[in-house]
């Protein structure tokens, strides 16, 4: 008691709380420390209070001297089963405070701290700033009251969302909500039960957070405790627009403490009911999956199953082919991950499914069933007798809903590489690239036949692709082959030839023994279409490139190299511009090789010539180009195997070009 007000405090379940005349939770520093100090309290003197009689002679002050008669405060202590109470009266010109204990004579004189501890520090200091909300895990319901109500349950520990049907929430949203109320922080107290919550919008608030947590477990003839009910409101905004008010209290309290917090913390507690629901429209693990069944017009359109041995098999009824295993496995990944992009609760006008899905599941009930109804061009809905549909893309549905070929083995070609004797790769313009063992010694290495050296790397990406050569996917019908097509011919040991032909455009193909056409992955058909002969078009390292001369129709620069430094015909060169056109040029490796042109002047952007320091030169000319590939022709080709023409990347042209635009170095 201090300045005519009562106020208790209390420990409960190791937490101290005030209690009386509102209650709030305190954080420990203050209450433990006035516990402490009261517990150890020791006098460094002890007085027996004169009378106030006149006719006293006594040493000591009287009551009303050291401020006992009306104390400044007093505190009362209880522990388990017992009470003490001290009078706090003033403190002395030294600094020391006199007590006294209740129903006692004797006056003591004690150390200042105590005095400090219960008469300079408010109660508000000692309340905490946070609110220390409980984890989802130890809640059963959570009400969220903003412009619509949302109850929240949990059973069997699974949240749910109240209402018709069941709908399920997501734990992972509820976390977050709870994480958003933990982050509000008291920014400072405003009014002990107000006359008038309606001042601070709190008769009507704009949100309010309702948590209950279930009684604790009770064994034996113990009394079961009640459910506890904790309630956060958020009332209107403060005058300056940053802060709302708010109280936070439990079950049916009287008191309240009104309090603010910062608004933008306060806004992000707001949540829509979709944001809550558990977005995952099929509740199983993909490796509990045992079984797929649908059903589509009546009839059974796919039914798998998973086999100890093979992974998965088609069963009744059978398609007339083998089932994919990593396909098989991605459909049950997919169905198992699929996740709504929105709700629906009007499932009244949903219609006739267009395909019922059963899943056998190895734990729970043992099956999950929904069905898919459509909506709109790109969009299913799925509901599985819940209160609410979940709309998914259709597109993630296609090999569930799709005919069984979606799900066909898509090995093409088996082959391993001593199987291998001959590749045989014909392109539409008439290049053919033949390789073969050397020595018919497969342990000796590969040929490209026509060609001292090839891109021996990009053969065994080649090689790689082929075992096995997977589709991409089926095709309902046969691939019809046309002009522009790729044809790849494979030689196998002690077996007929197996040739391939490949529409580079659209990456369909066919082989003769598949029935079916089908498509190939993209890097394969780059494989196909791409450079194997040697890219190295200028095999001349850096340190014997002498100069290199880059002129265009409006100005031209020579640049000479001497050791680590190089220079310019056109006065000072920045050392870094020069460098790239010689690193460039040395070991210059080409996109691929093209026919000749019939080549104009005009058609010449600009020219590259390279001297060696044996006196040798390579003349490369970069013809006009808009597009990300440059066409060169370089004079003489410096290598008899390839043709004079080629293609570069933008990138390199680039770099040569810079030494055109950027070589005067910018600090002369």
């Amino acid at each position: 008691e201090r300045r005519g007000l009562e106020v208790m405090i209390e420990r409960q379940d190791g937490q101290w709380f005030q209690t009386q005349p509102v209650r709030f939770s305190l954080d420990a520093y203050g209450p433990d420390a006035v516990a402490s100090q009261f517990a150890s309290l020791r006098y460094v003197e002890q007085l027996q209070p004169q009378s106030t009689d006149a006719s006293s002679t006594a040493d000591a002050p009287t009551l009303e001297q050291m401020g006992l008669d009306n104390p400044r405060a007093v505190v009362t202590a209880w522990s388990a089963d017992k009470s003490w109470t001290l009078r706090l009266g003033r403190q002395s010109v030294d600094g020391h405070g006199y007590v006294q204990l209740k129903g006692a004579d004797t006056a003591y004189v004690v150390d200042p701290a105590f005095h400090g501890a219960v008469l300079d520090q408010p109660i508000n200091d000692w309340r905490s700033k946070t609110l220390n909300i409980p984890a989802p895990a130890t809640l059963d319901h959570i009400g969220l009251h903003q412009d619509n109500i949302i109850g929240l349950t949990k059973t069997e520990g699974r949240w749910h969302i109240d209402g018709e049907g069941v709908q399920r929430a997501s734990s992972e949203a509820i976390d977050d909500l709870i994480a958003a109320a933990n982050r509000l922080s008291i920014t400072g107290f405003t009014a002990d039960n107000p006359d008038n919550l309606t001042l601070y919008g709190l008769e009507h608030p704009h949100l309010q957070l309702i948590i209950e947590t279930p009684p604790p477990t009770t064994t034996g003839d113990a009394t079961q405790t009640e459910a506890v009910t904790r309630r956060l409101k958020i009332g209107r905004t403060g005058l300056d627009g940053n802060a709302r008010y708010a109280t936070w209290t439990q079950d049916d309290e009287s008191t309240c403490v009104v309090f603010t917090v910062n608004a933008s913390t306060a806004q992000a507690l707001t949540r829509s009911l979709d944001e809550l629901r558990d977005p995952r429209a099929i509740v199983a693990s993909p490796k509990d999956i045992r079984e797929i069944k649908v059903q589509q017009a009546g009839e059974t359109s796919l039914h798998v199953l998973r086999d100890p041995q093979s992974g998965y098999r088609f069963a009744e009824p059978q398609p007339g082919f083998d089932i994919d295993y990593s396909t098989s496995h991605t459909l049950i990944q997919q169905v198992c991950q699929l996740e709504a992009t929105t709700y629906t609760a009007a499932l009244d006008a949903l219609g006739d499914p267009i395909a019922d899905v059963t899943l056998g599941v190895a734990t729970g009930s043992g099956e999950v069933r929904f069905s898919v109804f459509n909506h709109g061009d790109d969009q299913v809905i799925l509901n599985h007798g819940e209160g609410v549909g979940y709309i998914v893309q259709s597109d993630d549905l296609v090999r569930l809903l799709g005919p069984p070929l979606g799900l066909r083995k898509r090995t093409i070609l088996d082959l391993t590489q001593d199987q291998i004797t001959r590749i045989a790769l014909k392109r539409p313009d008439g290049l053919l690239y033949e390789f073969t063992h050397t020595a018919d010694d497969p342990d000796a290495g590969w040929m490209l036949m026509g060609y001292q050296r090839f891109e021996d790397k990009t053969l065994n990406a080649l090689l790689d692709a082929l075992q096995p050569l997977r589709a991409e996917e089926w095709l309902p019908d046969p691939a019809s082959q046309g002009s522009g097509w790729i044809e790849l011919t494979v030689d196998v040991k002690d077996g007929d030839p197996k040739t391939l032909t490949l529409n580079p455009t659209d990456r369909t193909a066919a082989l003769p023994g598949v029935e079916s056409g089908f498509v190939l992955p993209q890097p394969t058909v780059d494989l196909f279409n791409t450079e194997y002969r040697d890219r190295t078009a200028i095999q001349i390292p850096i340190d014997q490139i002498a100069s290199v001369r880059i002129a265009s129709d409006a100005t031209d620069i020579t640049l000479s190299r001497e050791g680590q430094q190089f220079s310019s015909d056109r006065g000072e060169v920045d050392q870094a511009v020069a460098a790239g056109a010689f690193d460039t040029l040395a070991g210059l490796r080409v996109q691929r090789y093209v026919a000749p042109l019939h080549l104009r002047p005009e058609d010449i952007d600009f020219s590259v010539e390279l001297t060696t320091t044996d006196s040798e030169t390579r003349t490369l000319r970069l013809i006009n180009s808009e597009s990300d590939t440059v066409t060169v022709t370089m004079d003489p080709s410096g290598d008899q195997d390839h043709t004079g023409w080629f293609t570069l990347d933008r990138d390199v042209v680039d770099q040569l070009r810079a030494a055109l635009t950027e070589i005067e170095s910018p600090t002369k």
